[in-house]
């Protein structure tokens, strides 16, 4: 059953259109489930054939950033914690992994709070 179950997912990863919330949930899992099983490449491939099949997931793009930086990709995991933040802006793991790629994040969210800032919005740089 736990074959069927998975490839009825992959099916569902790979057909065109958005996923369900079901399928949302049940693709954030089996990327969960692969990072946890040390698989990390098989989950960046779950990740990212979710994310390409449905751009508005957040959660998604913010687990894609932390893979990527796990594995040593800072550029690419910070270009996925904005789209995550451009998507959802109250996320506090996209922030969090935002502002470990990008310390300077952290610096303008912070002179914006305190009013010392130049204009710059914590996303501006």
């Amino acid at each position: 059953m736990k074959i069927l179950h998975r490839a009825l997912l992959c099916i569902s990863l790979c057909a065109p259109g958005t996923l369900t919330a079901q399928d949302r949930g049940d693709a954030l899992r089996h990327a969960v489930s692969l990072m946890r099983a040390s698989r990390p490449l098989e989950a960046e491939q779950a990740l990212r054939s979710t994310i390409e099949r449905d751009p508005g997931l957040a959660d998604a793009q913010t687990l894609l950033g932390f893979l990527l930086l796990q594995r040593g990709g800072p550029q690419e995991a910070e270009r996925f914690f904005r789209n995550a933040l451009a998507l959802r802006p109250d996320t506090p793991a996209a922030r969090l992994g935002l502002g470990i790629t990008n310390p300077r994040f952290c610096s303008a969210r912070r002179s914006a709070q305190t009013g010392r800032g130049e204009g710059a919005t914590p996303l501006d740089s």
